[in-house]
């Protein structure tokens, strides 16, 4: 992964994320970092509802999906978006990924994190910017 993607992804607070269900796309805000060369989204152990996540019944059957981190200003100048298209699964969260999760996001000193995660191995990054000369993740 280059380092310029690890950079922006380890220090973007929230992405959206895109599964494809039986019917329609499920696209749901989540938390991130990168580890191993790969993404990884927790699965956070303390759930809202009882069951299996929709996210993850919808990698069980189609593993392709999509990762948007966006910058928005009323200065349009500053904007950009990141669109990584990827392979998902769902594997036990690497220690690595677990430490920086810890680390990253001081709500999960009160959040239980799952034993496992979403493992996200690239196939494609789109990227485009309001201003070509402007480096898209230091928005400011």
């Amino acid at each position: 992964m280059e380092r310029w993607l690890v950079e922006l992804i380890d220090s973007s607070d929230i992405a959206r994320f895109a599964t494809l269900g039986k019917e329609r796309p499920h696209v749901v805000p989540v938390v991130l970092v990168t580890a191993t060369n790969h993404i990884y989204l927790p699965i956070d152990g303390k759930r809202k509802r009882p069951g299996t996540l929709q996210r993850v019944r919808n990698i069980e059957t189609n593993p392709y999906a999509t990762l948007l981190l966006d910058h928005y200003e009323e200065d349009w100048s500053k904007l950009w978006w990141v669109r990584i298209e990827a392979i998902a699964s769902i594997v036990p969260l690497p220690p690595s990924a677990r430490l920086k999760l810890t680390k990253k996001y001081a709500g999960y000193a009160d959040t239980e994190l799952g034993i496992e995660s979403i493992k996200l191995e690239i196939v494609s990054v789109h990227k485009w910017s309001q201003n070509p000369n402007s480096q898209i993740g230091s928005a400011t």
